[in-house]
């Protein structure tokens, strides 16, 4: 049934003209082999018979048509069932079976009948044990028909406990008579009205009780099976997201289009250091979109200028590494909205795209895809880079989120240092991104011994950019890595720091263990 419903879910999705199809039998069962799968599965002896009266029929032979068009053919065969039939059927069976099973049939179909029965036999019962009893001294100190009362209104609720108690006035009355007292004093005397006013008394309590645990049973299974069908439905929620995931996983792996490489590159910006993360951006954007005019711009606090986190090989050059972000304020509108901004107008300028990255709805990063062939401008394209950047949205909030909790382990106590381990591991990085030519970058040393490192940081604080990395070697000395600056920028960063007292020495980067010596 599981596959023949995914067969016609298949058939729906993707409905064509109106034919006969054939579904195949691709296992190629008779009833001989029911037989010995029926034999297997029951020990014993059995005793199977074939009766002649069956219509037989030919089976059609496999036409490939559902294969080829829905890519679908049997997979359960209905032999895999029957060891669950039989273990359900002889559940049932053994459950239901003997003369108990009748009889407790009989009474939950006859309840009010049985009950009355008990009431009955059970006031013949103790009016024997009352009379029987009656001569022992013990007994005198019991009330045999307050007891029958109590029982009769804890088990069955308040209607049998005033029964009950309705039964034992009566044969309380007849005791009465039995010693020779008139009805008459009976009901002028007040005194003799307290037996039978407790008896009523002790039959409603009781039954109250009974009556009031009841429902309170009845409400909390009933909440219980609130419960259990709301989990049921959640569980089934679960496993249907989960099937749903599991499908539209192999649809989109499976898929023709580069969808599929989409999928593919969510692991690849599994990364949790920025500066890695938007190196495989630029990679993965690249291979996808096939463009590579592809620059990322991270914004500073104010939002009034873009520094170039990273690029494209082949514009890195032409690009500026820093960008005033009033120069793009036709595109700024539609970014803060969440969409992409394409350069309908050709406007001078500015590049083909414009895509945005949001921190806590606010904008903390473009993306510009610089040229763009005819063939791309299209909505197909926009909407391929409106994905792609929220790939990358998502990663890059991970990433921000886990280097804010590791900060306390990372930087030295107080300061914007990184420990040597960490540092070391970014100063590799920087050479990586500067090896394949997506970015590049300058080592200082920080030579100043007049002052401590919570002073030298407290300067540079202030001079340094966002994505510039400070940190210390083993041996104590204090670096400081420029990103994205050329040799035409370094003498300027380096007269503004000897300004502010801090004396920089160029670190040759070409060779990276003879940095890591150093």
């Amino acid at each position: 049934m599981d596959d023949l419903a995914e067969l016609l879910y298949k058939v729906y999705d993707n409905w064509g003209k109106e034919r006969c199809l054939n579904v195949p039998d691709c296992f190629r069962q008779s009833f001989s082999d029911l037989e010995k799968e029926i034999r297997k599965t029951i020990p014993g002896k059995l005793d199977i018979r074939y009766q002649n009266s069956g219509q037989i029929y030919k089976v059609q032979p496999d036409d490939q048509i559902i294969r080829h068009e829905y890519g679908w053919f049997p997979k359960i065969s209905v032999f895999e069932d029957i060891p669950g039939m039989y273990q359900e059927y002889k559940k049932l069976s053994d459950s239901d079976s003997g003369h108990f099973a009748n009889i407790r049939n009989w009474i939950s179909k006859n309840t009010l009948l049985v009950h009355i029965l008990e009431l009955i036999s059970g006031f013949i019962l103790f009016e024997f044990l009352n009379k029987y009893t009656g001569t022992y001294a013990q007994f005198k100190m019991i009330d045999l028909r307050l007891v029958f009362i109590v029982f009769m209104g804890s088990l069955y609720g308040i209607n049998y406990g005033i029964s009950a108690a309705a039964l034992e006035t009566c044969s309380l009355i007849a005791a009465y008579r039995q010693e020779n007292v008139n009805i008459y004093t009976l009901f002028y005397e007040a005194s003799n009205w307290i037996p039978f006013i407790f008896y009523f008394a002790a039959g409603a309590v009781c039954g109250y009780i009974r009556l009031k645990n009841k429902e309170d049973i009845e409400f909390v299974t009933k909440e219980n099976r609130l419960i259990k069908e709301k989990f049921f439905f959640m569980q089934e929620m679960y496993q249907e997201t989960l099937q749903d995931k599991r499908q539209y996983k192999k649809q989109i792996l499976g898929s023709r289009d580069s969808f599929g490489k989409i999928f593919d590159i969510t692991r690849k910006l599994d990364v949790i250091q920025p500066q890695k993360l938007f190196m495989e951006t630029i990679r993965v954007m690249e291979d996808v979109l096939e463009n590579h005019t592809i620059v990322l711009y991270s914004l500073d606090s104010w939002k009034r200028f873009g520094r170039m986190e990273m690029s494209s090989p082949e514009i890195r050059r032409k690009m500026p590494n820093s960008i005033r972000i009033e120069e793009y304020q036709n595109a700024i509108e539609t970014l803060e909205k969440g969409e992409v901004w394409r350069n309908r107008e050709l406007l001078a300028g500015y590049p083909a795209y414009i895509a945005g990255i949001k921190r806590n709805e606010e904008l903390v990063m473009l993306v510009f895809i610089q040229d763009a062939a005819s063939n791309q401008m299209t909505l197909y394209y926009l909407n391929l880079i409106k994905i792609l950047c929220g790939l990358v949205e998502v990663s890059l909030l991970r990433a921000l989120e886990y280097q804010e909790a590791v900060r306390d382990r990372e930087y030295l106590e107080g300061t914007h240092i990184l420990k040597t381990e960490y540092f070391m591991e970014r100063l590799k990085l920087f050479h990586s991104i500067k090896e394949q030519k997506i970015g590049s970058y300058a080592l200082l040393q920080i030579e100043n011994p007049e002052m401590t490192l919570e002073e030298t940081d407290r300067i540079l604080k202030n001079k340094i950019r966002e994505n510039d990395i400070l940190g210390i070697s083993e041996d104590g000395q204090l670096y400081l890595i420029l990103s994205q600056v050329d040799d035409a920028m370094l003498p300027i960063v380096i007269e503004r720091l000897e300004k502010n007292g801090l004396h920089c020495r160029v670190i040759d980067t070409r060779n990276e263990s003879r940095v890591a010596e150093e």
